[in-house]
């Protein structure tokens, strides 16, 4: 997923999400347009398809967000939780022993 944003934006041409170009397809032949060409199998380019190329953009740019998010939260909370064990083991034993009293 990644990778692929990383192809759009760097060469601008991005594999199609699973199942919009047979909706891009299907688009054609309902809207009869001229313009509509056959998708080249290894990728859509900018130059090429300009309004599919935005679409699949905008279809993974969300989940890759939230996965992001998701994997920041969870290396957050590890070191929060490895801070506090750091913490823990660094500070001295207490000490529990009941002491008698010196004065007799």
């Amino acid at each position: 997923m990644v990778d692929t944003v990383y192809q759009g934006l760097v060469y601008g041409t991005v594999r199609p999400v699973p199942g919009l170009s047979s909706l891009y397809r299907l688009y054609c032949k309902l809207a009869a347009d001229v313009g509509c060409a056959n998708l080249p199998s290894p990728g859509i380019s900018w130059s090429a398809h300009p309004v599919l190329f935005v679409v699949n953009l905008a279809i993974l740019l969300p989940p890759m967000t939230i996965l992001a998010g998701l994997v920041a939260l969870s290396l957050w909370g590890w070191r929060t939780e490895q801070r506090n064990l750091n913490r823990r083991d660094s500070r001295p034993p207490i000490d529990t022993a009941i002491r008698e009293s010196m004065e007799r």
